[in-house]
């Protein structure tokens, strides 16, 4: 494995869930049909203050291997937990023997072999407490022929070529998160213009009016000035978040 900064990691590691938390609003979806649920591309899985996104999976018919990828944040890293898998064939129950990489403090992959076909495969992810032997399930993915990308043979990849693929993600939805940013202040930036017209309009019919009605337009003066000051500090957060991401960026492509 690269010898690659746990603090760095630990940093960058966060701004997928802040990405899917603050724009997506991600949670664990499933879509029925004939009674097979399929795990979206995406799908966040949360327990207390774990959580597990789904990122991708790989069926290599060739080698019949299935790979699925997944981001984790949690508290593995401090050692007193440790995340596992349990794999299952949904129409028989079977357990299937898989394996689980780990491949940085957030990126781990599930190698499944002698995969022959996919109808659907459950991959349980739990984490447990080597000290009380406590387990608990963070979540359970469900692959299909829905969620899967169809390949050929697999080759051996090395650990370096999955933290590439992780970081090319975080850095990607950072990328997209920032986008999602403009369009956001580009919104509160119409929202103030409305409130500015209004008072526009307002400020006109003051001097026709009577003074118990200017003292009501002027405390809706008063109140879009307000609703124009809140928006300017949403647009300040926003634009501080998108620093926050570009300074981010900059830290991945530069490691």
């Amino acid at each position: 494995m690269l010898n690659i900064s746990t603090k760095i990691y630990k940093i960058v590691g966060t701004i997928f869930f802040i990405i899917a938390c603050g724009f997506s609003g991600f949670s664990f979806y499933t879509t029925h049909h004939n009674e097979i649920k399929t795990t979206h591309v995406g799908a966040k899985m949360e327990n207390n203050d774990e959580s597990l996104v789904f990122k991708n999976a790989s069926y290599y018919k060739n080698s019949s291997l299935l790979e699925v990828e997944m981001f984790y944040q949690g508290s593995l890293g401090n050692g007193l937990q440790e995340l596992k898998t349990k794999i299952y064939n949904a129409q028989t129950g079977e357990e299937i023997q898989g394996k689980l990489e780990q491949i940085n403090l957030n990126y781990y992959v599930v190698f499944i072999p002698k995969v022959e076909n996919i109808k659907q495969i459950l991959v349980q992810m739990l984490t447990s407490d080597p000290k009380n032997s406590q387990t608990k399930e963070l979540g359970t993915i469900s692959i299909t022929q829905k969620n899967i990308q169809e390949k050929g043979t697999f080759e051996k990849k090395t650990t370096e070529y999955y933290e590439q693929r992780y970081v090319s993600d975080l850095t990607s939805d950072a990328k997209q998160s920032i986008k999602n940013y403009d369009e956001k202040i580009k919104n509160l930036t119409k929202d103030i213009e409305k409130f500015e017209e209004a008072n526009d309009r307002l400020r006109t019919k003051l001097d026709f009016e009577t003074a118990d009605e200017q003292k009501q337009t002027n405390s809706e003066i008063d109140s879009n000035l307000s609703q124009i000051e809140s928006v300017r500090g949403q647009i300040q957060e926003a634009k501080k978040a998108q620093q926050s991401l570009k300074d981010k960026i900059s830290l991945l492509e530069n490691k």
